[in-house]
């Protein structure tokens, strides 16, 4: 292995379902170049991706890179670098880090997805400044992190399971895993589902937000944030953060100009935050407070009023 200890570059790895990517940065976290190839599915494709694509992100400065993270869905031993079922990659077990770290030259750390989006918000993002804050990632599923007493809380194994909370017991069925769990109705995937059912060309977020302004569109969102929104409360009286940072492509898509210029809420903020006062505690337990529910992750959108939808109120 190449002793690259002195070299201040390093590359950060997003192992997803359809695609990988990797960026080079410097010291200070700044982003210097990037890369995004499609996934492929199997161990050997899986370690020689990240190792492609981490090469693209660094060109000519690959020798010059100390060290690799990776951010992976699946079951992540992050001693170790051992990872566990990435289903959509069709990973059973596989050693990510040795893997990648013999093929690259340099030492790999591997990490959970969802813990490296929130130690990544708490270090330079929307958390910066909080001891105590929480991740939540909706897309496939529901995954999430836990930042207690400025440290990642990983519990006995994979603290931060948030798609697993039983929020809707009466739908329990023995023979269906998963059934009446936050996931379940409060993923993208589950958004979709309910948006097919209403128009079958509704097949991701991006064109379900597209047509957000019909009423029929409108009203199903709104059903999909209290979902959202029900497994919030629990988590907020569960670990009173101070922040609460959402995340996934469906928190991304852009609505468009924000009051006064920049970027716009994605239109599933806007929702959120406009939902009746009555559905969810964002402050002391027993108080409908919704105040610090949401913090955005984009800075321009921090000091703004975000626009309400019509019948609803603008909490900020």
């Amino acid at each position: 292995m190449t002793d690259n200890t002195v070299n201040n570059f390093r590359i950060g790895v997003d192992v997803g379902g359809t695609k990988i990517e990797a960026a080079l940065v410097d010291a200070t976290g700044a982003v210097l170049n990037s890369a995004r190839i499609p996934a492929r599915h199997g161990n050997a494709a899986v370690v020689e991706d990240i190792v492609s694509v981490a090469r693209q992100a660094a060109g000519t400065r690959f020798d010059e890179v100390s060290a690799i993270g990776i951010g992976t869905p699946g079951t992540v031993d992050s001693a170790t670098g051992h990872v566990g079922n990435i289903v959509n990659l069709d990973v059973v077990s596989l050693d990510m880090g040795p893997e990648v770290s013999r093929l690259a030259g340099v030492p790999v750390h591997v990490e959970n997805d969802v813990n490296a989006a929130a130690l990544g918000e708490a270090f330079h993002g929307a958390a910066q400044g909080a001891r105590h804050s929480l991740m939540v990632s909706y897309g496939t599923g529901v995954g999430g992190a836990c930042i207690l007493n400025g440290q990642l809380y990983r519990g006995m194994a994979s603290a931060g399971e948030f798609g697993g909370m039983l929020v809707h017991p009466e739908d329990l069925q023995a023979d269906d895993r998963g059934s009446g769990s936050y996931e379940r109705y409060a993923s993208t995937t589950a958004l979709v589902r309910m948006a097919r059912e209403l128009d079958p060309t509704l097949t991701d977020g991006r064109a379900i937000f597209a047509r957000l302004a019909e009423p029929a569109v409108s009203q199903l969102v709104d059903r999909w944030c209290g979902e959202v929104a029900l497994g919030l409360v629990g988590l907020i009286h569960a670990f009173a953060p101070e922040r609460v940072i959402l995340g996934g492509g469906v928190m991304e898509a852009p609505q468009g100009p924000a009051p006064g210029g920049g970027s716009g809420a994605s239109p599933a903020e806007v929702q959120l935050l406009g939902l009746p006062s009555g559905r969810c505690s964002a402050g002391q337990p027993g108080q409908h407070d919704w105040h610090g529910l949401y913090r955005p992750t984009k800075p321009e959108l921090s000091n703004q009023r975000r626009p309400s939808l019509p019948g609803r109120p603008s909490l900020i």
